[in-house]
């Protein structure tokens, strides 16, 4: 099965910068996002330099208004 198939997964998935992105990978881990980033900058060497990236202002907006977020209740 494919990911992008998978209905735990399907809802995570959005398109940025012209990339399938997932968003909130720390929820699939049961860890909390502070949590999972502070792993990834420790074992930075095992991932990717493109696996995780900053968002700007402007796709951060979007993606709240993608999810349908409130300003108070946003992690991303």
């Amino acid at each position: 099965m494919n990911a992008k198939d998978s209905p735990v997964l399907v809802p995570r998935i959005f398109s940025l910068r012209g990339e399938s992105v997932m968003l909130d990978l720390a929820a699939l881990f049961g860890v909390t996002t502070g949590n999972f980033n502070k792993a990834i900058q420790r074992n930075a060497h095992r991932f990717p330099s493109d696996f995780a990236f900053l968002l700007t202002g402007k796709e951060f907006a979007n993606l709240m208004f993608q999810i349908g977020l409130s300003r108070r209740t946003a992690a991303i």
